[in-house]
C-alpha cells in the first residue's frame, strides 16, 4: 500500500496542509480524496529507464509507480506530494 498527500499552502498561511490524497492499496486499487480537483490523473509521471532516458506511466497502467513519482508532474511548490506510507516496493 502506498499513500501520497499533496499539499499546499493556503491563502494567508504559512504551513503545508493536506489537500488531496491518493491511496493505492496492495491490490493495485486506487482511491482518492481530491475534493478541489487537484490530482492530475491525466498527466503521466516519468519514471527514469535503466539505460537512460525517461518513460511515461499513467496512473491507469501502474498505479503504485505512478503516485511514487508524483514529483515528477508537480515541480512548482505550490502542490506539493509527500508520501505518508509505502509498504510496497518502490519501481
Amino acid at each position: 500500500m502506498i499513500e501520497v498527500e499533496l499539499r499546499a499552502v493556503p491563502q494567508g498561511e504559512k504551513e503545508y496542509v493536506p489537500v488531496a490524497r491518493l491511496t493505492v492499496a496492495d491490490d493495485g486499487q486506487l482511491t482518492t480524496w481530491d475534493p478541489e480537483g487537484l490530482i492530475p490523473l491525466d498527466v503521466p509521471a516519468l519514471v527514469a529507464k535503466a539505460g537512460g532516458g525517461w518513460r511515461r506511466v499513467s496512473v491507469e497502467e501502474d498505479p503504485a509507480t505512478y503516485v511514487r513519482h508524483m514529483d515528477t508532474i508537480l515541480r512548482t511548490g505550490y502542490l506539493v506530494p509527500v508520501i505518508t506510507a509505502d509498504t510496497g516496493q518502490p519501481a
